[in-house]
C-alpha cells in the first residue's frame, strides 16, 4: 500500500443470481485499495486504513487496538497488535457502525505492493468524477466580514510578494494592537502569526512554539467566554497554521509535541492536533464496541478525568511523530474507586449485585441467574424504573431516596416495545439487553444530553445502572450530613413463563435486594458538584 491519507476504495460483490446451486458457489466478496487523493476520499475512514501513515506502514500498537475513526463515524478495534516485524494472520478486524451493525473481517492473506501508476487514477477520475470536474461547485455569495487581524493579514502578505522584510515588520508590529487577555485577541494574533509562519516557515521555528504556549494558560474553561474557540490561542494558532498550507506543518507540530510544556495542553488542542496528523481517537476497551460515539472533546467530558483520554491521545501524537511516549499507569484507563460486586440473596433462583463506581458516579447493578438451571424472565421489568429503588439504610429502618438509572427517558415513546417477552437466561448469565436498555437505544437517536449517552456506554454489561449525580440536590440533608451511609438496591419482580402474553406475568410480586454496602456522603456531593467534573451538562 502506498499512502495513508490517499485511498480508492473499489469492492467486488457475487453476481446476484436466483439458482441456489449458483449461489452457493459464487466467488467471495473481494475488496481492493488503491492510493490517489480522490476528492473527499481523504477524509472517509475504510477498514484498516490506519495501519499506514504516509507513504509508511505504521501498524496497530497495543493501546489502540481499538479507535474512533472519522469523526466518531465508525469504531475499528484490531483483535491483536500488528507490528511492521509481525503481522498476525489470521488477523481479525471488527468495524461498528454502531450497536445494531458490526462486521467483523479476517485477514487470512497479506500483500504488500508499492507501485505508482499516475494513468491508472487520471483514468479513474475520468470515469467516475468526471461530473465533479465538469461542474465544480459554486463560489458561496456570502462571505463573513474579514476580522481587524485578517485585514492586516491580508494586506501585508500581499506586499510580502514585494517587500517581505517591511511586510514581516509590519505583522509583528501589529501583534501589540490584540493582547491576549483581551476578547478575540487570540484570535487576531493567530491570524497574524500565521501570516508571518506563511511567509517565513520553520525559519523562527522556536518563536512560532513559544507564541503557541504562550496563549495555553489563557485558554478559557468551560462557557466563560461568548466567543467560544475565538478566544481560545491555541486551537487559534493550530489553524490559522494548517490554512496556509506549508509542507513544513508537520514539522512544526512535532516541535510542539516535542516540547517539555506539551502536557498543558487541554482536550480541544489535543483532539485538533491528532485531526490534522490524520490520526484516530484510541479508545480503552471498557467502552462496548459500537457504543454511540461523540465528537472527540465531548466524549472526554463524558468519560471523565479518570479515564485518561487526553494523556493517551497525547501518547499517540508523540508515537505520530516518532518521540518517546510517556509512560503512563497502568490503570489510567480504568475505572477508579470502584468495589467488588456485593451479591444479595437469592430470589427464584435470581441474585442481585451492585458495585459502587465512585468515578463516575454510578451503581453498576446485574441480576444473574443463580442457579443449575435455565430460569425464565420477562425482560419488561428489569431495569425499568418503576420496579427499581435506591434505599438507604436509617435508625428506623430502610428510606427510599431519589435515584434515576440508566438514566431517564424510560417509556420514551408511550408503549411497550413489541419484542418484550419471557426469555431463558442459562445458569450463571446476567441479564442484559433489557427492553429498558433497548429503550434507551432508541432514545439516544433523539438526542439526549452528554451524561445520558455515556451512562449508555458504560451500561453495556449490567442489567441497569443507577446514578447518582443528582444525590447532592435530590436527597434529604440527613442523608448527606452523615460521613457514610449503607445502602441497598430493590428490584421488584415476577415469576414470569414462556407461555405469558407479553408483557404480563403470572405469581406475586417479589422483591430482590442487592448486597448492602457503603457510601461516602462526601464523594457524593463532590462528584454531584459539576464544576468538578467537566461540566458533562
Amino acid at each position: 500500500m502506498e499512502g495513508f491519507d490517499r485511498y480508492y476504495l473499489k469492492a467486488g460483490f457475487p453476481q446476484q443470481t436466483n439458482h441456489i446451486l449458483q449461489s452457493k458457489t459464487a466467488p467471495k466478496e473481494g475488496v481492493c485499495l488503491a492510493v490517489d487523493d480522490f476528492y473527499d476520499s481523504k477524509d472517509r475512514s475504510y477498514v484498516a486504513r490506519r495501519l499506514w501513515q504516509g507513504d509508511k506502514f505504521r501498524g496497530v500498537a497495543y493501546d489502540e487496538l481499538r479507535e474512533v475513526v472519522e469523526y466518531g463515524h465508525y469504531t475499528e478495534e484490531f483483535l491483536a497488535p500488528v507490528s511492521r516485524e509481525h503481522f498476525p494472520k489470521p488477523c481479525v478486524i471488527k468495524w461498528a457502525e454502531g450497536p445494531s451493525r458490526i462486521i467483523t473481517y479476517t485477514i487470512e492473506n497479506v500483500e504488500f505492493a508499492y507501485q505508482h501508476n499516475p494513468q491508472f487514477f487520471a483514468d479513474a477520475r475520468k470515469k467516475y468524477w468526471a461530473d465533479r470536474d465538469n461542474h465544480p461547485a459554486p463560489e458561496p455569495t456570502w462571505r463573513p466580514k474579514p476580522s481587524p487581524g485578517q485585514v492586516i493579514a491580508g494586506e501585508e502578505l500581499k506586499e510580502a510578494k514585494q517587500n517581505p522584510d517591511a511586510a514581516i515588520a509590519k505583522l509583528r508590529g501589529a501583534l501589540a494592537q490584540f493582547p491576549l487577555d483581551q476578547p478575540l485577541g487570540a484570535w487576531n494574533q493567530s491570524t497574524l502569526m500565521g501570516a508571518l509562519w506563511q511567509i517565513r516557515g520553520l525559519a523562527e521555528k522556536d518563536a512560532w512554539v513559544n507564541s503557541f504556549f504562550r496563549t495555553v494558560p489563557l485558554v478559557p474553561h468551560g462557557r466563560t467566554s461568548p466567543n467560544g474557540d475565538l478566544d481560545h490561542g491555541p486551537l487559534c494558532f493550530l489553524r490559522a497554521i494548517g490554512s496556509a498550507k506549508r509542507n513544513e506543518t508537520p514539522d512544526l507540530l512535532a516541535a510542539i509535541v516535542a516540547d517539555p510544556r506539551f502536557d498543558q495542553t487541554d482536550a480541544p488542542t489535543v483532539v485538533e492536533m491528532m485531526v490534522m496528523s490524520s490520526e484516530g481517537f484510541p479508545l480503552p476497551k471498557e467502552i462496548p464496541l459500537g457504543a454511540p460515539a461523540s465528537p472527540p472533546v465531548q466524549m472526554v467530558r463524558e468519560l471523565g478525568p479518570q479515564w485518561r483520554l487526553v494523556p493517551l491521545w497525547r501518547n499517540s501524537l508523540r508515537r505520530h511523530f516518532g518521540l518517546p511516549e510517556e509512560k503512563l499507569p497502568v490503570w489510567s484507563w480504568l475505572r477508579l474507586n470502584t468495589n467488588a460486586p456485593i451479591w444479595g440473596e437469592s430470589v427464584n433462583g435470581l441474585q442481585m449485585a451492585c458495585s459502587l463506581d465512585a468515578s463516575n458516579g454510578v451503581l453498576h447493578c446485574s441480576v444473574r441467574n443463580a442457579g443449575i438451571k435455565a430460569i425464565a424472565y420477562n425482560d419488561f421489568i428489569f431495569g425499568y424504573f418503576a420496579y427499581v429503588s435506591l434505599e438507604i439504610r436509617e435508625a428506623t429502618g430502610w428510606k427510599r431516596v431519589v435515584s434515576d438509572n440508566l438514566p431517564e427517558g424510560h417509556g420514551i415513546f408511550a408503549t411497550i416495545a413489541a419484542d418484550t417477552k419471557a426469555r431463558w437466561l442459562p445458569p450463571g448469565e446476567i441479564i442484559t439487553n433489557t427492553w429498558v436498555w433497548r429503550d434507551q437505544l432508541q432514545a439516544l437517536n433523539i438526542g439526549p444530553g452528554p451524561r445520558q449517552a455515556f451512562l449508555f456506554r458504560i451500561s453495556g454489561r449490567d442489567t441497569f445502572v443507577m446514578d447518582l449525580e443528582d444525590a447532592r440536590w435530590m436527597w434529604p440533608k440527613t442523608i448527606l450530613q452523615q460521613g457514610s451511609v449503607e445502602a441497598r438496591v430493590r428490584q421488584t419482580f415476577r415469576s414470569a413463563s414462556p407461555d405469558d402474553p407479553s408483557p404480563y406475568m403470572h405469581g406475586p410480586d417479589l422483591d430482590l435486594y442487592s448486597g448492602v454496602f457503603t457510601m461516602d456522603c462526601g464523594m457524593l456531593q463532590l462528584f454531584s458538584d459539576p464544576s468538578n467534573f467537566g461540566n458533562w451538562h
